[in-house]
């Protein structure tokens, strides 16, 4: 096991909390289409936002995102959304987002820092 990793489900849980308290509404937390998951889905105003929450002891440097999400966890993110979408029957909503949220935990229990990339990428075809 990854020396760097925090417990996933606990820090998603932690975040949730603060996302509540910045006006989102969680909608599904460790949502599950197979065997892909969603870590939140959640709506700020009329945006359905899917958010991947990556937690870590050590702190994160931005050039490394791309690594830390990658090309092939992106579209499994893409068609898991595209699955929940499908069953959307009573939520309205103007537009999708893609969100990463990445938390320094060094503790592993209390975030240090805490950042959140809107817009993190655009699906494309």
């Amino acid at each position: 096991m990854d020396s760097n990793r925090v417990d996933g489900h606990f820090m998603e849980s932690v975040i949730s909390d603060q996302l509540r308290k910045r006006g989102f509404v969680i909608l599904e937390q460790n949502y599950r289409v197979g065997r892909l998951e969603i870590d939140i889905i959640a709506m700020e105003g009329d945006v359905l936002c899917f958010i991947e929450v990556k937690s870590r002891s050590t702190p994160f440097v931005m050039s490394e995102l791309d690594s830390l999400v990658t090309h092939k966890q992106q579209n499994h993110l893409i068609w898991a959304s595209n699955r929940y979408c499908q069953n959307l029957r009573k939520i309205k909503y103007k537009t999708v987002r893609f969100d990463y949220i990445l938390v320094y935990v060094p503790d592993r229990v209390n975030p240090k820092k805490v950042t959140h990339i809107r817009n993190a990428f655009v699906p494309t075809i």
